[in-house]
């Protein structure tokens, strides 16, 4: 102002700015509860229902479907096996560890319980809803169910089933790609597995064998499917490059829970949605319908599940602590390239959830790594998040009788793939992990009851194409132990993954996620 000559500079010396206040959160919204607002708002908003000046008059009551009982369990999950072993004072880096979660109704897209942070008074941003974190693995499972679909071929002209053989050599170039040089991603850990089948590559969560699978489907293909599935077009980093099965792209976990949730329903997307109800002043205002069709065929679906089993059954894979459920379970990790966010995403035949940690600073939201979690290392979207999500899956279904996922019709197997890298040593087998998960008696879930927002004043409550290079490889049975086991602690979960320089194309301008 002074410059600009508006003020002299004598009165500029005897000002000062005034003390500026924190934002005060609204009564009544601490908790949770701001969260699911902010939610049911966004709902309403977005679909010309109510604007933001008529919430605020008042009046309107809204009956959301969330299930109480539920919403409690997953909040002690998050709880017991997170925020618990958060020590901000001692260790300053816990302070920036956020956690969200959502847990969906398959069969009718019914939200049943979100947990979007530790209190919307203190964090507004609603992590189950933000979509600025990368999926990692979590997407891979989206580019088996393309390549299923669409009956996919390998470089060589072999149809692509689960005992598909593919070179899970690390940073394996891409072969039948444009990207000079040809993408090779790391794996995990820089992590070599030789020849593997597909079903093993998903039970480890191996990148290299993804990234030739997705070329081999075909990259706008692996796009399509997603957005079937259920991420919105829009969705950032969701391009048609090589990186894509990796999980570059960033859908919120209210996003991914409705991907799962399609794989649970038999291949029948419905957009998963929040608000049940509507009434102003006693008088019912009718809501769109539910946004609902066939994504991919029930036996796709079926295939992708019955491999993701593979992930929770087999004390080798990536996602073992979730056998302490001691039910049917598929599900899929993610852990992302910096270590900035881990996911679980898991289903059985009744419930789909979806748990995610985001390392966020927490005083300017940077993203920043979630290493030294509550004292440990690297964290892995088969630790704390996996945890979580068995914990409050217990507790969810307790009283439920076990039920078992439909199986799909048998495919042939193909041997092994063209387009893979000469034949590799395959990977020595060290033991399982020492502590594999408990099976623990089960006892299943209460019935739904929505919860119901009181009037309003506060809107809501609560190798080359066509020559084979690999010798015959007859397929591999399931394995019980991968190359790299994780450790039964969070704390020394796996070794921690070096960040080496990725290959991406030109076109492939984001980070890569590691596993």
């Amino acid at each position: 102002m002074v410059q600009e000559k508006w003020l002299s500079a004598a009165d500029r010396a005897a000002l000062t700015f005034p003390q500026v206040r924190p934002p005060q959160p609204a009564l009544g919204l601490s908790g949770q509860a701001g969260y699911l607002v902010d939610a049911a708002k966004g709902y309403l908003i977005s679909n010309h229902l109510v604007d933001e000046a008529a919430l605020a008059k008042g009046g309107y009551q809204i009956t959301l479907s969330i299930d109480p009982n539920r919403q409690t369990d997953l909040q002690n999950a998050v709880q017991r096996q997170l925020t618990s072993q958060l020590n901000p004072g001692k260790r300053p880096g816990d302070a920036d560890i956020q956690a969200g979660a959502v847990s969906v109704d398959p069969a009718t897209g019914a939200v049943l319980a979100m947990y979007g942070g530790a209190d919307y008074t203190s964090h507004f941003v609603n992590n189950a809803t933000r979509r600025d974190y990368q999926a990692g693995s979590t997407f891979k499972p989206i580019a088996l169910a393309s390549a299923f679909e669409t009956g996919a071929k390998t470089q060589d002209g072999r149809s692509i089933t689960p005992d598909t053989v593919y070179d899970g050599a690390n940073r394996r170039p891409v072969r039948g790609g444009s990207a000079k040089p040809p993408y090779a991603p790391p794996n995990e850990g820089e992590q070599q597995y030789g020849q593997i089948t597909l079903r093993q590559a998903t039970d480890w969560s191996v990148n290299s064998a993804f990234a030739q699978l997705a070329q081999d489907t075909g990259l706008q293909q692996v796009k399509q499917t997603a957005i079937a599935l259920g991420l919105p077009a829009d969705t950032k980093e969701l391009d048609a490059v090589p990186s894509i099965p990796l999980g570059v792209s960033m859908p919120s976990v209210l996003d991914m829970a409705g991907v799962y949730a399609t794989l649970d329903d038999g291949g029948q997307h419905t957009t998963p949605w929040l608000v049940q109800s509507l009434r102003l002043d006693g008088t019912d205002i009718a809501l769109p319908p539910h946004q609902s069709g066939r994504a991919v065929s029930r036996q796709t679906a079926r295939q992708v599940t019955d491999m993701l089993q593979g992930v929770v059954s087999d004390q080798g894979g990536t996602g073992w602590r979730a056998a302490s459920l001691g039910r049917p379970a598929a599900g899929k990790t993610g852990t992302t390239d910096g270590n900035r966010s881990a996911w679980f995403a898991g289903y059985t035949p009744e419930l789909v959830s979806v748990v995610a940690m985001f390392g966020e600073q927490h005083d300017t939201g940077r993203q920043v790594t979630l290493t030294g979690t509550a004292g440990g290392g690297q964290v892995f979207g088969g630790s704390f998040p996996a945890q979580i999500w068995s914990d409050y899956m217990k507790a969810a279904l307790k009283g439920q009788p076990v039920r078992d996922f439909a199986a799909p019709a048998a495919v042939t197997s193909t041997g092994p793939v063209g387009g893979t890298s000469p034949a590799t040593t395959a990977p020595s087998s060290p033991a399982a992990p020492s502590t594999a998960p408990s099976t623990p008696a089960t006892t299943p879930p209460p019935t739904t009851a929505p919860a119901t927002a009181p009037a309003t004043g506060g809107p809501v409550a609560p190798v080359p194409p066509g020559t084979p290079s690999a010798p015959a490889v007859p397929p591999a049975p399931r394995p019980s132990t991968p190359p790299a086991s994780p450790s039964p602690s969070p704390s020394t979960a796996r070794p921690t993954t070096p960040t080496p320089t990725a290959n991406p194309s030109a076109s492939d301008r984001t980070l890569v996620p590691t596993g």
